[in-house]
């Protein structure tokens, strides 16, 4: 590019990505982490300023890395400028300053804190281009900070996106980055259209609405204002190969015991996934009159997977183990005294400064033969280097397909340390029965999402039923069965067909065979079905009692899967509408004769 020969060389694929922010001018470079994504957009605006001179740039980046803009600045952009760092004492200041400035940098935090008169000030500025840095920070419609982003970003000539985790998590937030890019094509206006609350509402609803009637509407932008390339592609000799490894811990004894005692409480959703969460970790976070130890081994089943997978790190000569938690109080500080010995340390935030404490501790990490593990509490940003890690270990499973990729980059990417090799460990605790676990289920649904978006990005069909899986944590169907109780569960089912008929309880079936198959799958521990038999069994035994012999046939109608011959370890005929009940109880207990059948097709031949 004409203007810029005099500074540091660009790797091909720099200019490629420069180019196609320059040439759309609203764009979305997606390339994956540590693909130098600052360095060809300070060329893009380079280009910008040689077509306009007075160009005046508004750099969103997080907290961490607002430095490191200043320097890439320094390096790269020519002719040189006037930077303005907007900090949190001179937010007033520097966003007065940046009518005069050539770039002004602002954080996304700050952008949470600016009120109307502030924005308005900023937006009165006139910037000419955006950059939004790790822009996934700014994807709820509700939050002040994508708001703001929005407003000034549809004023803007120019617009950057960058991120190396592009497909936000929610069908809302989707639907806001599409009207970034194209907001002519994708209207989105959240400071006119509705109130804050009903923003994210609004915005869902308009995807939905989008994609009902063009399919191929994600596919079709972001083939256009999307570039999306992966460093093992052109940087491949310089990432190690990465060995995922899935591992499942049964919970057991008082682990399994505490798991299931917060899943049958009722309580705020929230604060419901919040405490399962730290159930599924350790139970002593709920209960702390539990022994940590006994005969040798940690209450918590996570705790002594972790175990194993430090222990076998250690034995190597270079091992470092780096370990994400999404929980902190009475985890990180427990981890530290535990790995002790290996000088373990904890990160809990971000690595925000040059010479922070945060960055002393990742620069230890680093290169500190004696500190051998990591604990960590948040994925950091893309910047973040912590290649010395051998092993990267998801210790609680993050909410978003996003955080779980950052995480495993930090490690698994171009960096200070060179290694053929990251093992990459994802503890998931399993429950006993046909209820997933909440690790399971977030593992489900975090797959799941990865695969709805894979389908948008080709333009593929889904149901509205599969599209539901791209939604908020707590409505997406396997995470709310996940964390409802067995009992809550069956009950809230069966109590929405009261009076429904046989056809329109057919039709539901039908409709979600999913949820069918669960119930069925469930129903044996259903209290309500053990209340029942404690009440009918003794009634069969005093009729067979005053026969003087054994009941030959007993008929249970509404059956379920054969609950009656199950208790009464007796085989009995049984109906039941739903099929999937019938086959359930075929299973636990063969001995039973079942048909699937309605009440009025009765007597059953």
């Amino acid at each position: 590019m004409a203007g810029v020969t005099s500074k540091p060389s660009l790797h091909p694929f720099e200019f490629v990505g420069a180019h196609k922010l320059y040439t759309e001018e609203r764009f979305l470079l997606a390339d994956e982490m540590g693909m130098f994504k600052t360095a060809q957009a300070i060329f893009a605006n380079s280009k910008f300023r040689e077509r306009n001179p007075n160009t005046r740039t508004l750099i969103i980046s997080p907290t961490s890395v607002r430095e490191h803009w200043a320097r890439e600045l320094e390096k790269w952009a020519y002719p040189h400028g006037s930077i303005n760092l907007i900090y949190a004492d001179n937010l007033k200041q520097g966003i007065a300053s940046a009518g005069d400035s050539t770039w002004s940098v602002i954080s996304y935090p700050l952008m949470s804190r600016i009120d109307n008169g502030l924005l308005r000030q900023l937006k009165n500025t006139g910037f000419h281009h955006v950059i939004a840095d790790e822009v996934h920070n700014a994807k709820n419609p509700d939050a002040l900070r994508t708001r703001s982003l929005k407003t000034l970003a549809d004023q803007a000539d120019y617009l950057s996106l960058l991120s190396g985790t592009p497909i936000p998590n929610t069908m809302s937030d989707l639907y806001v980055q599409m009207s970034m890019l194209d907001p002519a094509q994708y209207p989105f206006d959240p400071e006119k259209e509705s109130s804050d609350q009903d923003n994210f509402r609004i915005a869902r609803q308009s995807f939905i609405q989008l994609y009902l009637e063009r399919p191929q509407a994600v596919k079709e932008l972001l083939h256009r204002k999307m570039l999306r390339r992966m460093a093992q592609d052109y940087l491949g000799e310089h990432i190690p190969e990465a060995v995922n490894h899935r591992i499942e811990i049964p919970l057991t004894g008082a682990h399994l015991e505490t798991y299931q005692t917060v899943l049958e409480k009722e309580m705020n959703v929230g604060r419901k996934i919040m405490d399962l969460a730290k159930s599924t970790l350790d139970p002593r976070l709920i209960d702390k009159s539990l022994q940590r130890y006994n005969k040798g081994r940690d209450v918590s089943c996570k705790y002594d997977s972790l175990d194993e997978i430090v222990d076998n790190e250690m034995d190597k000569k270079d091992g470092k183990v780096l370990v994400f938690t999404g929980l902190k109080t009475g985890v990180t500080d427990f981890l530290e005294n535990k790995y002790g010995e290996y000088g373990a340390i904890a990160i809990t935030g971000d690595v925000s400064t040059k010479d922070g404490v945060r960055e002393n501790f990742r620069q230890q990490f680093q290169h500190d033969p004696k500190t051998r593990v990591l604990i960590a509490t948040t994925t950091m940003n893309e910047g973040v280097d912590l290649t010395a890690a051998t092993a990267v270990v998801d210790l609680t499973i993050p909410y978003t397909p996003a955080e779980r990729h950052q995480r495993w980059k930090r490690s698994h990417r171009p960096g200070e340390i060179k290694k053929d090799r990251v093992d990459i460990y994802t503890l998931c605790a399993k429950t006993p029965g046909p209820q997933a676990s909440l690790d399971q289920a977030l593992l489900e649904m975090l797959d799941g999402k990865e695969e709805i978006v894979s389908y948008l990005l080709k333009g593929m069909q889904i149901s509205l039923e599969e599209l539901m899986t791209y939604d908020k944590t707590e409505k997406v169907p396997k995470i709310v069965r996940a964390i409802t109780s067995p009992n809550k569960t069956i009950f809230n089912y069966f109590w929405s067909w009261r009076g429904v008929g046989t056809e329109s309880a057919q039709r539901r079936m039908r409709r979600s065979p999913e949820m069918s198959k669960f119930i069925a799958e469930l129903y044996p521990v259903f209290s309500m079905t053990k209340n029942a038999a404690d009440i009918y069994i003794p009634i069969i035994r005093e009729m067979e009692k005053e026969e003087g012999r054994s009941l030959e046939d007993k008929i249970d109608i509404g059956c379920g899967p054969g609950m009656l011959g199950y208790f009464l370890q007796e085989p009995t005929r049984g109906v039941d509408i739903n099929p999937d009940m019938i086959e359930q109880g075929r299973k636990i207990y063969p001995a039973n004769d079942l048909y699937e059948g309605t009440m009025s097709a009765l007597p059953p031949a």
